[in-house]
């Protein structure tokens, strides 16, 4: 009797170690199955990544090249692709789809605050500095994406324009003031006058330019002011004098950086306003604009 019910409880341990086994496995199998499934998907998820990021990264050599060509190229706000013409790159409208990658570049302005930092809004949108986000995408096996943003600004082939010499500046419209030649051509009141103006003649770009920095040189003695405004156009017509922030109630009495509502354009134009208390008067020795393309 004793051997039975020994044998009894082997039987019965091993159909209890039976049934714990298949509970495992029932627990075990999906959870497997779900691993399995979740790495054949993320193997081509992973692999359309790289791609991706591949076509983001010739996206973004290529509009580097396009905008080292003209910044007019990317000027316009939109959505665009980059395609071959030739043997450079160039910006066709919308985006591109080709072996399941959907590819775009959206070109936007940026806006920045009085102190000339970029914000995403309440700032003032500056014209020689682009957002450019870059975005691929696909579909298969699963819906995915990467992107990119870009900020390019006009900075290229800084040059500048000047007036320095009698020449220069008897070229300007002068009321109340003089050019003399002191020390190789400068303007000044003239004797007698309290106050007067130099308006200068039109600087010509040839195309549309970004208009980046004012500089000067001027004596101002005790008693004697001198002031600076200055305007842009694409017409060589309209003229708006504005002071550095962008106003016509500013002046420019120090050297600064030209507003943003003034800095692009291909014509230019600076105006002086020149007064004094007494015989003297302040004088313009000389002035630089510079400007990129």
């Amino acid at each position: 009797m004793k051997r039975l019910k020994i044998f009894n409880s082997q039987v019965g341990a091993t159909l209890v170690e039976v049934l714990v086994a298949i509970g495992l496995l029932g627990i075990m199998i999906p959870a497997l199955t779900t691993a399995l499934v979740t790495s054949y998907n993320s193997r081509p998820t992973a692999t359309q990544k790289l791609s991706a990021i591949s076509i983001m990264h010739q996206d973004s050599e290529a509009l580097r090249v396009v905008r080292e060509a003209d910044w007019n190229n990317i000027s316009t706000n939109g959505t665009y692709h980059p395609v071959i013409s030739g043997n450079t790159w160039t910006l066709a409208s919308g985006s591109s789809t080709a072996n399941d990658f959907t590819d775009q570049i959206v070109i936007s302005d940026v806006q920045r605050d009085s102190s000339g930092n970029i914000v995403t809004s309440g700032g003032t949108v500056d014209p020689s500095t682009k957002l450019a986000t870059i975005t691929v995408s696909w579909t298969r096996p699963n819906n995915a994406s990467v992107s990119n943003d870009i900020y390019l600004t006009r900075w290229q082939n800084e040059t500048s324009w000047s007036q320095t010499s009698v020449s220069d500046f008897s070229a300007d419209t002068l009321v109340n003031t003089s050019v003399t030649n002191t020390a190789g051509g400068e303007v000044q009141l003239t004797p007698g006058q309290s106050s007067g103006t130099l308006t200068s003649t039109s600087f010509d770009a040839t195309k549309s330019v970004g208009f980046n920095y004012l500089s000067f040189n001027t004596s101002i003695p005790s008693g004697t002011d001198l002031k600076f405004q200055i305007a842009s156009n694409n017409d060589n017509l309209t003229w708006n004098y504005v002071g550095p922030d962008g106003t016509s109630s500013s002046f420019f009495t120090s050297p600064g950086q030209i507003p943003y509502s003034q800095i692009n354009g291909r014509y230019f134009r600076y105006q002086v306003s020149f007064s004094t208390t007494n015989s003297s008067s302040a004088v313009l020795n000389d002035i630089t604009l510079t400007y990129s393309q």
